[in-house]
């Protein structure tokens, strides 16, 4: 599993975990006797964090499924690293991950396409120096689904 895959994975079990604990905690008041009003704030407490955490879950699962797919049969198409980088944007304790930023043709819509890899934890510059080249999996239905493939990090992304 990888480090995207482990986030969502991670934060929808945590989620989840509240989410359900709010609403037994609800129940269990409700039953106890307790005033209506906590009833109904743990229920939706707990709705709105099981439901962050399910879809979040679900996410998770979704990258690592779609990520074993393209390893297996996406099309391999070659690219070139554009720049590598720290991805100012996510922060786990105060430390920002690193990104290889890849450019590539889609060689049957002959679109330019340009996108990160998943987070490296350290540097990994030394390993894909700007203007080398990498490899990118895309899916052969669906190009808007691709995998930049840098290697151990690298996570599976659909394009927005």
């Amino acid at each position: 599993m990888k480090s995207r895959e482990k986030f969502f994975t991670l934060f929808g079990l945590v989620f989840g975990f509240f989410g359900v604990l709010a609403v037994a905690g609800g129940v269990a008041a409700g039953v106890a006797g307790e005033r209506v009003v906590g009833f109904g704030l743990a229920v939706l407490f707990g709705g709105v964090f099981g439901g962050v955490g399910f879809y979040t879950l679900r996410k998770g699962f979704r990258l690592g499924r779609t990520r074993r797919r393209l390893l297996e049969s996406g099309m391999p198409l070659s690219g070139k690293v554009v720049k590598v980088c720290e991805e100012t944007s996510v922060s786990v304790n105060d430390e920002h991950p690193w990104v290889v930023v890849a450019q590539w043709t889609h060689p049957t819509t002959g679109k330019r396409m340009q996108e990160a890899s998943d987070f490296f934890w350290h540097d990994p510059s030394g390993d894909f120096p700007v203007g080398a080249s990498i490899t990118v999996l895309v899916d052969p239905e669906d190009d808007s689904v691709f995998l930049v493939d840098a290697g151990g990090d690298a996570g599976a992304r659909q394009a927005a």
